[in-house]
């Protein structure tokens, strides 16, 4: 092969994966993050949620997307709290799965129920997949007083779980509410020293 067209192929491949690098990397992705968290708030709200969130900055090399100091989810007397949160955004599995796909990391934050103590959350991390107003959530790690590993998929239009296949353990004192919001979900089992919660 000529020289001279192996060079120019090369400079031109060099020269798109800069500018591709440069687009990602300088993409306005914190008002990208945040214009989505306006859209799951305004699904939410008339179900008696309340999504709150703090000021989005820029997520660093090398990872593209946004952080937040915190993000709250309040439905009434009860809450959940992330703390330092992520949003690494993920440009090319979105494009081949035909909607948004981001890592959603945090750590530390709560779970606050009524009538009891709130439960902690050390750090976690999950794949979200939005199409439409369905969300996708796998590869879910959470730990804390919460230890959680699996995936759930449910809907923004009513916050209804479709599907899931998650592995857990709570504190027993909680697991009454659990069986109860259970009951519409699947079936719920004892597995080693915790719960698998499983769709029909």
């Amino acid at each position: 092969m000529n020289p001279k067209i192996v060079r120019s192929t090369l400079l031109a491949c060099i020269f798109f994966a800069g500018l591709a690098f440069g687009v990602l990397v300088f993409f306005p992705w914190p008002d990208i993050s945040e214009r989505g968290l306006l859209q799951a708030s305004a699904r939410i709200s008339p179900l008696g949620g309340d999504l709150d969130w703090s000021s989005p900055r820029e997520a660093g090399f090398p990872n593209i997307g946004a952080r937040y100091d915190a993000i709250n989810l309040n439905f009434g007397v009860a809450g959940l709290h992330f703390n330092d949160v992520l949003f690494d955004a993920k440009p090319v599995a979105s494009l081949l799965s035909g909607g948004a796909v981001v890592r959603f990391e945090y750590k530390g934050g709560s779970i606050d129920l009524p009538g009891s103590k709130s439960l902690a959350l050390e750090n976690g991390r999950v794949c979200m997949m939005a199409k439409g107003s369905e969300i996708l959530l796998k590869d879910i790690i959470i730990r804390g007083d919460v230890v959680a590993e699996g995936r759930v998929m449910f809907s923004l239009d009513d916050v209804n779980i479709r599907e899931a296949d998650l592995l857990f353990s709570i504190p027993e004192t909680f697991m009454p509410l659990v069986e109860m919001a259970a009951r519409n979900v699947g079936e719920l089992d004892r597995e080693n020293d915790g719960w698998r919660l499983k769709t029909k």
